[in-house]
């Protein structure tokens, strides 16, 4: 058969009579084109060497004709052979592959177009970080498909390599562009959800949880973590991200819960999902759950406050006239009925003109227990001009009123 890979250098031989002259051919196609003609000498056999027959017109029967004549006219034609000629190479292509990973590699498809009649197309898949390769053949019809095939065998690697090639019957051989993918089947993980410290929490607060992942994750809307609120299920919704983390929040409205609300695995990806750069999901939904037995669901609770000074109630306090800088400490108490927030603050909300500073802060930001105290320490300037001065001290938290203390002093 003549086709792609020898049509440039072909090569006939054949048999003669030694001493009786060269042997003469003529190689011709039924189809058209240039004849190829020669003299080969004969030692007992012959050979045209390497010739081209690229300007043969491609045909099922191209003829070879051979004849030798000795030195007194008598000349033998040799039998007539005829051979194929196709020099026309099979397209053969892959379409575009996908990204390996946990939810596809057990039933993974390539597909691709070929040329109808030229033969099944050979694939091979394989990963430069071993593992074992993936061959097969697929029938072609104008398109091939592996089918449904198992990519577990070969080592996850950026750059899995995809190979095709088909053969027609002339033995023209294509080979598709290769292509590459990212086999990736290590699915991310749940590491830890941790939530707001201890507390009170009455309807309009948030609580905020944060859930952390073990790789960066792609996190659409519709997670969500399961609590139970007394004896109801309530949720917290997470925030569609992309990161290690995210936060999911849970809003108070009038439900009461008043020994801790409980937090419920698994994590739930309800309408939304959780996955990787590679696509892969999560490995299991389970976590640990924080402890959250005091976290106080209570909308008709909240914390109150009283200004003490030496233990004793206080509304107003007079430093009056010392002639000198002074810093008293004054107790604020939670009367109320329930713990503060992290959200407790206390603050100088009227200064005097920069007659009155805090000067120690050991309340804002902490929680303080039913009946529970904090300190903090309040300087007189005793400055200019002469005269009452007058200012106000404040403690406030979530859904608690807010409670002042008068000062003055005198210069």
């Amino acid at each position: 058969t003549v086709n792609a890979s020898n049509v440039a250098s072909y090569t006939v031989t054949g048999t003669c009579t030694n001493g009786d002259g060269n042997v003469s051919y003529t190689i011709s196609s039924p189809s058209g084109g240039t004849d190829v003609t020669g003299s080969a000498a004969c030692s007992g056999t012959w050979s045209t060497g390497a010739i081209s027959l690229a300007g043969l017109n491609d045909d099922a029967a191209i003829t070879f004709d051979a004849s030798q004549t000795d030195s007194n006219a008598n000349t033998t034609n040799a039998t007539t052979l005829t051979a194929l000629k196709d020099t026309a190479a099979p397209v053969v292509a892959i379409n575009a592959v996908s990204t390996v990973n946990a939810s596809n590699v057990a039933s993974y498809t390539v597909t691709g177009t070929c040329t109808n009649g030229d033969g099944n197309v050979s694939y091979t898949i394989s990963s430069p970080s071993g593992g074992t390769d993936v061959t097969g053949s697929a029938a072609c019809s104008g398109t091939w498909s592996t089918g449904a095939i198992s990519l577990a065998g070969l080592n996850d690697d950026a750059a899995i390599t995809f190979n095709a090639n088909q053969t027609d019957s002339a033995a023209n051989l294509t080979n598709a562009t290769t292509l590459t993918a990212t086999k990736d089947i290590v699915q991310p993980s749940i590491t830890s959800v941790t939530t707001a410290a201890s507390g009170s929490y009455i309807n309009g607060n948030t609580i905020s949880f944060t859930v952390n992942f073990d790789d960066t994750v792609t996190i659409t809307a519709g997670t969500r973590i399961n609590l139970t609120v007394g004896v109801t299920t309530f949720y917290a919704n997470c925030n569609a991200t992309t990161a290690t983390s995210t936060t999911c929040d849970y809003l108070v409205g009038a439900e009461v819960d008043a020994d801790g609300i409980t937090t419920n695995s698994p994590f739930e990806e309800n309408t939304g999902s959780i996955t990787d750069a590679n696509g892969n999901s999560l490995s299991s939904l389970v976590f640990t759950p924080p402890d959250t037995s005091l976290v106080i669901i209570n909308s008709s609770t909240a914390p109150a406050f009283e200004w003490q000074e030496s233990g004793t109630p206080i509304t107003t306090y007079d430093y009056g006239d010392p002639n000198a800088n002074v810093t008293v400490t004054f107790t604020i108490k939670n009367i109320g009925t329930a713990p503060t927030t992290t959200a407790l603050s206390a603050r100088i909300a009227s200064n005097g003109g920069g007659t009155f500073s805090l000067i120690t802060d050991n309340c804002s930001g902490i929680i303080v227990a039913i009946n529970g105290t904090c300190t903090v320490s309040i300087q007189y300037k005793d400055k200019n001009p002469a005269g009452l001065k007058t200012g106000i001290a404040e403690v406030s938290d979530t859904g608690a009123t807010t409670v002042n203390l008068n000062l003055q002093g005198t210069r």
